[in-house]
């Protein structure tokens, strides 16, 4: 029997071997890739598109999601590494964030940027509002700036009063520039016209959970936990136990598409969110339903060779897929005890490290065909391959396993 064959077979040897792993790739790979790559030091900021083979791309616009996501990245390995480099990362992050996205006439973030920092699309989506505000909360745990719990405080108040619906108890995909909200049309999922979405209702409460944790806020506990409430009333599907996807004002499902990413997206962040609560009954209810959505991944969205597939038929693997499945089932094995969410959880982590780490260029291919081969017109960096799921769950899987 080889190493790894051994490594497989015993499970406190497998513990102990990915722990190790986990923490080689996040602080020799994956940071050093952000760090040295993407920071565009004669103009400040971050550059729009980094290429397979490390060529930037000045020409394509810089979205606000990649800085945000950056901001929360270093922010999060500070506070766990104390290294003088990640503060200076999410300093830099901080400052870009600021003083290129922040709308100074309208409050809010825009959505993208011209390489000299200039506003190209002003719109306020709601998510870029959410990201924003997830990085900002883990600045201030991170460093204490008061600077940056007062912009998200800021960016709160505007969703609060721009894009929350009172009449649905939901959240709009987004504003104009002026915060007034159109109903837009998300070519994601469906031809229809959407309202509300799971996604960004995912993102606004990974937002609201972190903000919560250093501002215990009377409304923002309110939204919280109604976001919760949402979820486990009308977002998961009591036939098919997968998660819904979109709705329209009345909540009534415009989709059947199922997408394993998003199921154990939902599931760990219902944990998170239901823990900051500190509610027991709503806690219980959340572990019932998150091991719900982690067996129907585990069933149907995890292949024989440890990959996952983010959406029903999929012709391609995702990084950020593997990344939140890869915590959603190690949280399902922490709440359950039972052995095989553990052993899935190590699977797709081998299956990363055969096939998604680049190591040759750093970081990992962010889309493989269906033979785990990358696929070559896809980058790096860019609008659809964002910053943050994959060191999340370095650092989320690290955390569990001390």
């Amino acid at each position: 029997m080889s190493e790894i064959e051994q490594i497989r077979a015993a499970p406190g040897l497998q513990r102990i071997f990915l722990r190790q792993k986990i923490e080689e790739e996040l602080l020799g790979n994956i940071l050093p890739f952000w760090m040295y790559r993407v920071v565009d030091r004669p103009r400040g900021g971050f550059y729009g598109a980094v290429t397979r083979d490390l060529r930037s791309l000045n020409e394509v616009p810089r979205v606000a999601l990649i800085c945000a996501q950056i901001l929360w990245i270093f922010a999060a390995a500070y506070r766990t590494y104390r290294r003088p480099e990640y503060l200076e990362m999410a300093g830099r992050a901080f400052r870009y964030l600021r003083l290129a996205f922040w709308d100074e006439e309208y409050g809010g973030i825009f959505w993208t940027v011209d390489m000299w920092g200039r506003p190209l699309d002003t719109r306020k989506t709601t998510v870029a509002q959410a990201m924003a505000v997830y990085g900002l909360a883990e600045h201030h745990s991170a460093t204490g700036d008061p600077n940056s719990l007062q912009l998200a405080k800021e960016i709160f108040q505007l969703i609060e009063a721009s894009i929350y619906n009172p009449r649905c108890d939901g959240y709009s995909e987004g504003s104009n520039r002026t915060w007034h909200v159109p109903v837009w049309e998300d070519e994601r999922y469906t031809s229809n016209y959407v309202y509300l979405s799971m996604p960004t209702l995912l993102h606004l409460l990974e937002a609201y959970t972190n903000l919560l944790r250093i501002w215990d806020d009377s409304l923002l506990r309110e939204r919280q936990r109604a976001m919760i409430e949402n979820i486990l009333t009308r977002g998961i599907d009591p036939v098919t136990g997968h998660l819904r996807l979109c709705f329209d004002t009345t909540w009534r499902p415009l989709t059947g598409n199922i997408s394993y990413g998003h199921d154990s997206m939902s599931s760990w962040f219902l944990v998170e969110a239901a823990t900051v609560q500190g509610n027991r009954d709503l806690q219980a209810r959340v572990r019932e339903a998150v091991l719900g959505l982690a067996t129907v991944v585990y069933k149907d969205g995890i292949d024989p060779d440890g990959g996952v597939r983010p959406v029903t038929n999929s012709v391609e693997r995702s990084w950020w897929a593997q990344a939140e499945t890869l915590i959603g089932m190690y949280t399902a094995f922490q709440l359950s005890g039972e052995a095989c969410f553990a052993e899935a959880a190590a699977n797709i982590w081998f299956y990363i490290e055969d096939h998604f780490i680049d190591r040759v260029h750093g970081d990992w291919f962010k889309s493989l065909a269906l033979d785990g081969t990358p696929l070559p017109d896809r980058y790096k960096v860019g609008i659809y391959e964002q910053a943050y799921q994959h060191p999340r769950a370095c650092m989320e899987l690290l955390r569990r396993m001390r």
